[in-house]
């Protein structure tokens, strides 16, 4: 009876407000990526699960198809035409859109976390990064410069005096201060260590430092998150949970220390990797172990969003951001179907010879390509086991133009057969003769006449570009069309 209550209310518009709870739920938070927004879609969410209809097991009673038809029909309909059914029915809807709308919160409240995450936090942090960098640059240019001054005179101190004397120290100042001062040079010393991260750094934090400032926006919804929505993660996003569902005390502890300041053993020290250390545990290392509150906090919504994007972690209730796995078939119900998908998909039922070929195959793979990288000067492993590429260079088009007219005609008979086997339409740019018919500008209303008006006395077919212009558009729309080979070839 209490269950029934509640539903009914729903329909109901509470003293105080201009529509009924269902159809605020059914409206949603405002898309809109900030962190007072995440709160009232956290509490949305809260207040749907807090009714508990899910767990009557509705979804083993009834077929998957009939709820989400009762569903589509409650998220639609207005609440006086719901409050006409029959008891039945009326509950019936009311269930079905209830559990619906419990993981349609769930997914909007997610939304708007990587909304939040993607635009007012990560591209922004970017942006500023780079802007600052800029601002930067010519002052810690022109410190290099002082700097390179002071080690080329080291340097060309190695040829003073004799074989067996050494240069004197004196004699080396004398010659840096002729250029630029000792105070010039300690002062863009002193500029370079601070804008320039140390020989031994893995990567810039640039960006991270910026994203540091914006502790405010997410240290409201942080608070709630992790106990509002209920989360499971695989063995990679596992202890970047466990560390996140620790985060509410983290945020709420009181610190005798300086601001940010918190001490280390409120904290997981093993989720904070790569550069979020400087920043965590300072640079040098904070007094008495302590870490900074703002860069962790940080340091763990980073890579809790990034786990969440692989679906690493996940939200059970949700239906965009839950577990890929949960729905694969497994006992009695995977065996009944098991001969069926094997013989579909034409793989063995025991996979130990297929695995073993696909091994061997991906290790002589891994051979073949390993015995060339001492000999690929585009390629190079550092001491840490990262591989960095050569950036490609581009042709020049001049290249391209200053071809032998051999090599035109070459070049229009291999795109003459290449048009004969994948079909004259598809790569009709391609044999020089312009853009694929379906590419074309559409002909005016009143057909190829109206194309000359404005133009006394040229036919349609005097207009033509000029020969350097009929080049460039035949290479573009050759490059066009080449780009859709792929497409065309059967797979």
């Amino acid at each position: 009876m209490g269950q029934r209550y509640v539903l009914d209310q729903l329909l109901e518009v509470p003293p105080g407000s201009r529509v009924s709870d269902l159809e605020r739920w059914r409206k949603g938070p405002v898309p809109r990526g900030s962190g007072p927004t995440l709160i009232k879609a956290l509490e949305q969410v809260a207040e749907v699960a807090g009714l508990g209809m899910t767990e009557l097991g509705a979804d083993r009673l009834v077929p998957p198809r009939r709820l989400a038809e009762l569903a589509k029909y409650g998220m639609s309909a207005d609440a006086s035409q719901i409050r006409r059914h029959r008891d039945g029915r009326r509950l019936a809807t009311l269930l079905a859109t209830v559990a619906f709308l419990e993981a349609k919160s769930v997914d909007d409240t997610l939304e708007l976390l990587d909304l939040l995450m993607t635009t007012e936090l990560l591209n922004k942090a970017q942006t500023a990064a780079d802007k600052e960098k800029i601002r930067k640059h010519p002052k810690l240019a022109k410190a290099s410069a002082r700097l390179a001054v002071a080690v080329e005179a080291l340097f060309d101190s190695d040829a003073w005096g004799g074989e067996d004397e050494e240069p004197r120290v004196s004699e080396v100042w004398e010659a840096i201060e002729a250029v630029v001062s000792r105070a010039e040079l300690r002062a863009a010393l002193v500029l370079v260590n601070e804008n320039v991260l140390p020989a031994d750094a893995e990567e810039p934090d640039d960006w991270r430092s910026e994203l540091v400032g914006r502790y405010s926006t997410v240290s409201g919804f942080l608070k709630v998150l992790p106990t509002v929505i209920c989360f499971g993660a695989n063995a990679e996003g596992a202890p970047v949970l466990a560390a996140m569902r620790q985060l509410p005390e983290v945020l709420a502890h009181r610190s005798r220390l300086p601001a940010p300041l918190i001490p280390a053993r409120l904290i997981e020290a093993a989720v904070v990797t790569g550069p979020w250390k400087r920043l965590v545990f300072g640079q040098p290392v904070h007094e008495d172990g302590a870490v900074n509150r703002h860069a962790y906090t940080f340091c763990l919504l980073e890579q809790f969003h990034r786990h969440l994007k692989r679906r690493e972690i996940y939200a059970d209730a949700s239906t965009k951001w839950r577990n890929p796995q949960a729905r694969l078939l497994e006992g009695q119900a995977w065996e009944a179907v098991r001969p069926d998908v094997l013989t579909a998909l034409g793989l063995p039922e025991n996979p130990d010879a297929l695995l073993a070929d696909h091994t061997r195959a991906l290790d002589a793979a891994y051979q073949d390509v390993g015995s060339r990288l001492d000999t690929n000067t585009e390629v190079r492993i550092d001491d840490a086991g990262k591989i960095h590429l050569t950036g490609v260079k581009a042709h020049r088009r001049a290249a391209l133009a200053g071809r032998p007219a051999q090599a035109h005609h070459g070049d229009a008979a291999a795109r003459g057969s290449a048009r004969g086997h994948l079909g004259g339409d598809e790569l009709g740019a391609a044999t020089g003769g312009g853009l694929h018919r379906s590419l074309r500008r559409p002909l005016p209303a009143g057909g190829p006449a109206d194309l000359d008006r404005g133009v006394p006395g040229r036919a349609l077919h005097e207009r033509r570009l000029p020969a350097d212009r009929q080049d460039r558009r035949s290479r573009a729309g050759a490059l066009a069309a080449l780009a859709r080979v792929p497409e065309l070839l059967p797979a």
